[in-house]
């Protein structure tokens, strides 16, 4: 799905916290610049192929005591120099709870 689809089923909420990922590599670090309770946007010049899946860690806000969120994901889209979007598949834990309470209150 292109970024900008009418076709998206959640709101987007804009964030700027790091992100750190991986596929079938060591992990890496980069940018998520929002987030909703369908998925990501990831701020990289390297976006992965689209259908990769990816695990991840990110603290939705900075604070120090917030406990990360895990889970698995799958590039939904990329665009080479700009990013890739990331659909989200699965939480560990309390991971869904967590991020539906973070979108709704806010950082």
């Amino acid at each position: 799905m292109a970024e900008g689809s009418e076709r998206r089923r959640f709101p987007r909420h804009p964030v700027v916290v790091e992100i750190d990922y991986q596929s079938d590599s060591p992990v890496l670090r980069s940018r998520l610049s929002d987030l909703s309770e369908g998925g990501m946007f990831v701020d990289t010049v390297t976006p992965l192929p689209q259908g990769t899946e990816i695990k991840f860690r990110f603290r939705p806000s900075p604070k120090a005591e917030e406990p990360a969120l895990v889970g698995l994901g799958r590039v939904a889209w990329n665009q080479a120099t700009v990013g890739m979007g990331i659909e989200f598949v699965r939480f560990s834990a309390d991971g869904w709870d967590r991020l539906r309470s973070f979108l709704r209150e806010g950082p």
